[in-house]
C-alpha cells in the first residue's frame, strides 16, 4: 500500500528546482550518521533484520538530521488560555511522515542540538525506477516525494488525508481539500549513483523545504487555521522495486 501511494502521484510535476548530485561519498556520510542514531534504535532495526517477516523493512531506512513546521502566524497562537495544554502523546507529536519529534505548545516542532545529534529513525520510505524516472517517496499515508528525470529533480509534499472534512488549502481564501500536493524546493539532493537499477540498493541525502500551505483544523489558533510550512534533513537508503503491476502509465 505505501508504494502504491508512491505512485500514484507519478503523473504530479511541478517546476524543477534541483539537479540532482551524484557523489559516492555519502555511503560513507550516510553509514557514519547511521552509528550516531539512538543505540535502542539502532538495535531495533537489527531485530527487524533479522526477523522473517520483517526483514524487507530495513532494506529501505530513512532518518532524519532535522524535521521543522514553521508555524508562520504563530500570534494567533491563543497562548494565555492553553498554555497547560500537552500536545501529542506528552511531549511528542506524531507527525504526517509518522515520526514522533518533540513538540512545543506553541505548534512549532523541533529537534534541539542533543537531539540532532541522535538522528530519529523512520522505515517507511520508498523508491522505483519507471522509463527514464526514478522516484524516491518518504511517509506514510502522507508525505514527500523527489521524482528524479534526466538528473533534474521535482519535488511535493502530500498531506495527511483527511476522511471528515476539507482542511486544506493553498491560499487563505481558496477553496478547502481533504489533501493537497505542496510544491516543495529541493535544496540538495544527494545520491551514491546514477547507474540504478532495479533490486539494487543506493543512498543519498536530502534537504527539502515546502511553500506555505493552510490548515483549517486546529484547536489553539483564534482565527480557525495554521499557516505552516516544513523543512527536513534526512539520510536514506532504499532498495528500488519494479512499479506495481496494478499501476499503468
Amino acid at each position: 500500500m505505501k508504494l502504491f501511494i508512491l505512485f500514484i502521484v507519478f503523473f504530479i510535476c511541478f517546476n524543477c528546482n534541483a539537479q540532482l548530485i551524484i557523489d559516492s561519498t555519502v555511503v560513507k556520510k550516510y553509514n557514519e550518521a547511521y552509528l550516531k542514531i539512538k543505540k535502542e534504535y539502532r538495535d531495533n532495526i537489527d531485530s527487524f533484520s533479522s526477523h522473517k517477516e520483517y526483514k524487507q523493512l530495513v532494506k529501505s531506512l530513512v532518518f532524519f538530521t532535522e524535521y521543522k513546521t514553521d508555524t508562520l502566524n504563530i500570534e494567533d497562537y491563543k497562548r494565555a488560555e492553553y498554555d497547560n495544554i500537552k500536545i501529542g502523546i506528552g511531549d511528542i507529536f506524531i507527525d504526517s511522515a509518522g515520526i514522533m519529534v518533540p513538540a512545543k505548545i506553541d505548534s512549532t516542532r523541533y529537534l534541539s542540538e542533543e537531539e540532532r545529534s541522535i538522528y530519529l529513525p523512520i522505515l517507511l520510505c520508498g523508491g522505483t525506477i519507471y522509463k527514464d524516472t526514478l522516484m524516491i517517496g518518504v511517509g506514510l499515508w502522507g508525505g514527500f516525494t523527489n521524482k528524479i528525470i534526466d538528473g533534474k529533480v521535482f519535488s511535493f509534499y502530500q498531506t495527511d488525508y483527511d476522511k471528515y472534512d476539507s482542511v486544506y488549502s493553498f491560499i487563505l481564501e481558496g477553496r478547502k481539500f481533504q489533501r493537497i500536493t505542496v510544491n516543495t524546493t529541493t535544496v540538495r539532493l544527494t545520491i551514491n549513483t546514477s547507474n540504478y537499477k532495479i533490486g539494487e540498493t543506493i543512498y543519498g541525502e536530502a534537504e527539502l523545504q515546502t511553500d506555505p500551505f493552510y490548515y483549517f483544523k486546529p484547536y489553539f489558533f483564534k482565527n480557525g487555521y495554521i499557516k505552516q510550512r516544513f523543512r527536513i534533513k534526512y539520510f536514506f537508503k532504499l532498495e528500488l522495486v519494479a512499479p506495481p503491476s496494478e499501476i499503468h502509465f
